[in-house]
């Protein structure tokens, strides 16, 4: 990716008294670069400065979980293009760490005798509930896997 930048030169260092402090280029110049988003950048830390619990409280809650899916899980792009298809493959990715999560807390155990228990309070007719009927099921199947007999 790349990002547009404006330049800014000067040659007022020459006269200087301590340019060697503020340039090292053999002509006496200096030359600045700022970023297109420089100003996007600078909002964003006043806000952090003005905000640090607030930030704080984002890093503790939302961060976490991308810099799991990111880092540990090595997510860091999507395998699809457009909103719909990216939606999707979100979707099942943070399906996936929910999952997880629920398993390291309750353990496999206890939410399998919650999802037995578990009573929707949607109609039975609701494509939900019948995709919870074909949910239980896989899950007890691929939590049992078949016996060899001989």
């Amino acid at each position: 990716m790349s990002y547009l930048f404006k330049k800014y030169r000067t040659s007022a260092c020459k006269e200087y008294p301590v340019k060697s402090l503020c340039t090292g280029r053999a002509d006496g110049g200096r030359e600045i670069e700022r970023s297109e988003y420089a100003r996007a950048v600078e909002i964003n830390k006043d806000n952090y400065i003005a905000n640090k619990d607030l930030y704080g409280k984002r890093q503790e809650i939302n961060e976490h979980i991308f810099g799991i899916i990111k880092r540990q899980w090595g997510f860091n792009h999507t395998n699809l293009r457009g909103l719909k298809k990216v939606s999707g493959e979100m979707s099942l990715i943070m399906t996936v760490y929910n999952l997880k999560r629920v398993l390291n807390i309750l353990g496999v155990a206890r939410l399998m005798e919650k999802l037995k228990t578990w009573k929707p309070k949607y109609p039975d007719t609701t494509q939900l509930n019948r995709n919870q009927r074909f949910v239980r099921l896989y899950i007890t199947l691929s939590f049992y896997p078949p016996r060899m007999v001989a």
